[in-house]
């Protein structure tokens, strides 16, 4: 092969068209290829999946810049990839026959190859010497993923599956909500924790003194008092077996007068909502 010249012109062929607008490359050159090699390959895919009726030309001083890599370099890492198997290449001379004026360059179906050296399945065989899946688009097809639902609909969704909550477990839902900062299925899990519910698959994690939701209001302000080593505020527990520890913690606290193991929790029909001044006493007797 003579010595290159920047203005040769590079016409970019694909064996079998591929989808415009990116290039997909093969595992198996990604692991062959050097990094200059790869580029100029990506380059080569690139060009002629964006122009699939009749490929496209470049000079070398274009690819140089595209590919961050010498003039000279491509024409040196174009044989390479020759050489590879990966394109094939004819050469047109210039009218005086002493140079090349232009590289024809179509780059290989290696699908068929790539297959057989990464997958355990093999590829069924050719029939009049096309490949199963020549369908230029057939490694395009892409499973429908149905709509995620909006914002709105799980809202709608979680409040419906919320109202068919027993009172006492939905009261207790909402006061973790407020109060812990917990949505979901991780907030009602926590409640069912407090109240004692949880099935038995998780019995274990339920508490020995299930609580109702004025004892977890006064549970959070007795927290919120906490302090850490530099005087600092403690964050009040995210997880399930860190809220049931430090409840657990604060019930250690309680005299029996202050907290009855039998007291159940009741709805709000039943009972008033905890005042300040219930909360100021509970404070009184943590202190």
């Amino acid at each position: 092969m003579t010595d290159y010249v920047i203005e040769e012109k590079n016409r970019v062929l694909m064996e079998r068209p591929e989808p415009s607008f990116y290039a997909k490359i093969p595992k198996m050159a990604q692991l062959d290829l050097d990094p200059y090699e790869l580029a100029l390959y990506t380059n080569y895919k690139q060009t002629a999946s964006d122009n699939p009726n009749g490929g496209a030309w470049k000079s070398n001083e274009t690819l140089a810049k595209e590919c961050h890599m010498s003039p000279r370099k491509i024409t040196q890492v174009r044989q390479s990839l020759v050489e590879k198997g990966y394109i094939h290449c004819q050469y047109e001379t210039s009218e005086s026959g002493k140079e090349y004026s232009a590289a024809i360059v179509t780059i290989v179906d290696v699908w068929a190859k790539n297959h057989a050296r990464f997958s355990t399945t093999p590829i069924a065989p050719r029939a009049n010497g096309i490949a199963p899946d020549a369908n230029p688009r057939s490694h395009d097809v892409l499973t429908p993923i149905a709509p995620r639902a909006n914002k709105e609909e799980l809202n709608n969704k979680n409040q419906k599956e919320e109202k068919a909550l027993a009172p006492a477990l939905q009261e207790m839902l909402d006061t973790v909500k407020r109060e812990l900062k917990q949505y979901g299925k991780q907030a009602e899990n926590v409640a069912k924790l407090l109240l004692g519910e949880l099935p038995s698959k998780q019995a274990e994690m339920n508490l020995s003194k299930p609580i109702n939701p004025e004892m977890l209001i006064a549970f959070c302000v007795w927290w919120d008092k906490k302090k850490d080593r530099n005087g600092q505020s403690l964050t009040r527990p995210r997880n399930m077996g860190s809220i049931k520890s430090a409840v657990e913690e604060w019930q250690k606290t309680l005299s029996p007068l202050n907290y009855l193991k039998s007291e159940a929790p009741k709805t709000l029909a039943q009972r008033k909502a905890p005042t300040n001044l219930d909360l100021l006493q509970t404070e009184r007797n943590n202190d």
